[in-house]
């Protein structure tokens, strides 16, 4: 029997307004004579143990509707148990960054006709010592802010707690020194934090990876220098606008693979941010796995 598999986080976004969004896409499904099968996460982790013992025969898709944490549990589950079923973002989590690249509202009736359309395209995947990632790995000042606040205040100011979290860590604001080994570079530099980037965006912030492309088997790598605290909000500035990547307080290249570590003992940050979840401890060996899993796409 042919079915549509549908995961999604009871604890996304905005939640009133996401469960409108799940009760309406599958009743479309439905409607159209879809076998909708439901499974909602119970607890952080759930969706990546969900694929250990999923049966892709007759598998039309995969559903997964949630924000960037959710699409990298259902990712690393896919990837660790070698699923190969086509997936479709329901993007209704705060920041829904690879949604974004990939041209995903929330609105279940555009979200079915996709569906339906049936285009889909293989996408690069992303591994850092051992766990996976779509969109992006980092670490560094801002990026464990995504991680750290009340999800209370996520679901109500949504991008903004990102932002007011992440000012708050200012006071944190040291140079860190890190040692790069890319493809064709190694270097050392004082950094507040890194980016290897799939996607263009992180935390909302649209523009981060303005020239980054999925599917073309190569990171983003972008990094900010420290910095006189007088050039910060100039150079932020210009990560809003996205005219950042040539400023000279910005590292920027493109690279299949990647080793970083902190060289100092004091690296407060520790473990990297994947996708908006806790990731691994520095050092990391990151290497990409293209066209590894299929999306469906406009």
């Amino acid at each position: 029997m042919d079915f549509v598999q549908v995961l999604f986080n009871p604890t996304a976004g905005k939640r009133r307004k996401s469960r409108k969004f799940i009760e309406k896409l599958v009743y479309l499904l439905a409607k159209e004579g879809e076998n909708v099968f439901v499974y909602p996460s119970k607890a952080k982790g759930d969706i990546t143990e969900f694929f250990k013992t999923f049966n892709p025969e007759g598998c039309r898709g995969v559903f997964v509707l949630g924000g960037d944490g959710t699409i990298n549990e259902a990712v690393n589950g896919m990837m660790k148990n070698n699923i190969d079923v086509p997936i479709f973002i329901g993007p209704i989590g705060t920041a829904n960054d690879f949604a974004y690249y990939m041209g995903i509202k929330p609105n279940a009736k555009k979200c079915v006709e996709i569906f339906k359309a049936g285009k889909v395209s293989g996408i690069d995947v992303g591994v850092a010592n051992g766990d996976y990632f779509i969109n992006i790995c980092g670490a560094g000042l801002f990026m464990n802010s995504t991680m750290e606040f009340d999800p209370r205040k996520k679901e109500k100011w949504g991008k903004l707690a990102y932002y007011a979290k992440s000012l708050s860590m200012l006071k944190l604001l040291k140079r860190y020194r890190l040692r790069v080994v890319a493809d064709d570079r190694e270097f050392e530099e004082d950094c507040y934090l890194f980016l290897a980037m799939n996607g263009v965006s992180t935390g909302g912030l649209k523009k981060i990876a303005c020239k980054a492309v999925a599917d073309d088997g190569l990171f983003d790598f972008v990094a900010i220098k420290s910095m006189k605290f007088t050039r910060i909000v100039p150079v932020f500035i210009k990560i809003l606008l996205g005219r950042h990547l040539r400023n000279k307080n910005i590292i920027y290249f493109r690279t299949k693979s990647l080793y970083v570590e902190a060289v100092n003992n004091d690296w407060v940050f520790g473990h990297a941010d994947m996708d908006g979840q806790h990731g691994p401890d520095l050092p990391l060996n990151i290497s990409m796995k293209p066209k590894a899993l299929r999306f469906f796409v406009k």
